[in-house]
Order: structure tokens, then sequence, then C-alpha cells
């Protein structure tokens, strides 16, 4: 990790974040627990993800909320947005006002729908890397809620993600480091899928039926992709599909 990153961050989110490297065995969990430190580190109300790209298509692996999850897949679906712009040109994309925005026409009135007001996106750049292998996404619904400090903290979480993205992606053939990245990845359609069947099951909105997951794992000790496999496979009769997800290098 860079140096520059931690002059940006206090010594309690330091020593935080040295815990998460130090005691994570996976990268889907240092990966979580540092969304959260970010929403709890920016000590306001934002919605945190982190995109990977991939050989099939971008992928969110973590997410603090549904929201982000949701703002994040419409931008899949739309085929842009600042995240995905700064996944492919690797600069940061910073918008204090969407309703002035006037890039991502479609994404942008999507998310002034759900009450979504500023967005910050930053590339996660592996050093050695020419081109941009995820980007941390960040969504507020207050208008300039990224200010220089904000944007500073953000870029010293993200230089950490790449950090660890790097760490995980440079062994990714030999250890189970990297192949828990796959893992990570393979599950996202499953945890859709699950969501799904909630959402019309219970009657409910995305964001509900993420918490009714996540509280289920949480409550039966369960990661969240065995709890989204065991709904389906419920409801189905048979265990889900999923599609190889293959990181590019």
């Amino acid at each position: 990790m860079n140096d520059k990153h931690s002059d940006e961050l206090d010594p309690a989110t330091l020593q935080q974040l040295h815990a998460l490297l130090l005691g994570a065995e996976r990268l889907e969990e240092f990966l979580g627990d540092l969304v959260h430190l970010t929403v709890d580190a920016l000590r306001m109300p934002v919605s945190c993800g982190v995109t990977l790209e991939t050989e099939h298509r971008p992928a969110t692996v973590v997410s603090s909320d549904a929201l982000a999850e949701r703002l994040d897949q419409e931008q899949y679906s739309l085929g842009d947005g600042p995240c995905l712009d700064a996944l492919r040109r690797g600069q940061f994309n910073h918008v204090p006002d969407m309703a002035a925005e006037e890039r991502w026409a479609p994404f942008r009135s999507l998310a002034l729908a759900q009450g979504v007001r500023s967005s910050l996106s930053t590339p996660l750049i592996i050093p050695g890397h020419e081109r941009a292998t995820g980007v941390f996404n960040l969504y507020a619904q207050d208008t300039d809620a990224f200010d220089e400090i904000a944007r500073a903290k953000a870029a010293s979480f993200s230089g950490y993600a790449a950090g660890a993205l790097g760490v995980a992606l440079k062994v990714a053939h030999h250890v189970e480091f990297g192949e828990d990245l796959r893992a990570a990845l393979a599950t996202r359609p499953v945890i859709d899928q699950a969501l799904g069947i909630i959402m019309a099951q219970q009657r409910c909105d995305a964001e509900s039926a993420f918490e009714i997951l996540r509280r289920a794992s949480r409550n039966r000790n369960v990661k969240l992709h065995a709890v989204a496999r065991g709904i389906i496979e419920a409801a189905s009769g048979k265990p889900p599909s999923a599609p190889p997800f293959n990181p590019r290098v």
C-alpha cells in the first residue's frame, strides 16, 4: 500500500484498516468489511459498493446495502454510467448534483428517482496495470455530499481495496485467496435470483428483500450465498446454476 493513502485517514480508522488486513482470510470478507468501514468513516448517509471487471461483464462483489447494489446493476443493464465510465477510462467520476449532470442521462434519471443526488466512482488500479480492474462506488442522497475531504478518504479506501485485489489476482491460480475471488463473483447471480424470489413471496422491494436475506444469514450464521442457494432450491426443487466468472488480470 502507498503511504500517501494513510495521510488522509485518522489513527482510529487506520487501526481498523490494519486489523482488517491482518484478520481477513478471504478477499470477499476484506472487501465486505472495507465498504462498511468506508461508510462509517465518511460519517454521512452513503451507500458503497465494489465493482470488478470480469471476462463476461462487470459484477458487484460486495455492497453496503441494497441501494448500492441496485444502482450498480442498473448501470450494467444500461451499459453506461459513472461507474462503468470510471472502469473504462481509469479516472475518477465525481457527480456533485445528479439533477445538474449532463452525462449518462438514462442512469441519472434512475438515480434521481431513487433519491440519489450525488455519487463518486473511484477506479481500482493495481500497480503495474494499465487499466482499472474495478471501481469503488459511493452514492449519497444529498447534493455535494463528497467534498474534498470525503474524496480524499474515498481515494484512501480504494487504494487499500486495489492493493488487496492486486495480491489476490497475482496469486489467483495458485492459492485459495484467489479462488475466493472467483467464488465471490460467481455467487452474484445466485443472490440476485434469491432476491427475486423473496420479492415475489413477500411482495416487497429489492432493498427489503436484501435485508431479509442478510438478516437470515446473520441469524443462522451462514454465508449470504448459502442462504440464497437454499431459497432457490426450496422454490425450484433444484440447485441454482450460474456462469463462471473469470477476473480479467
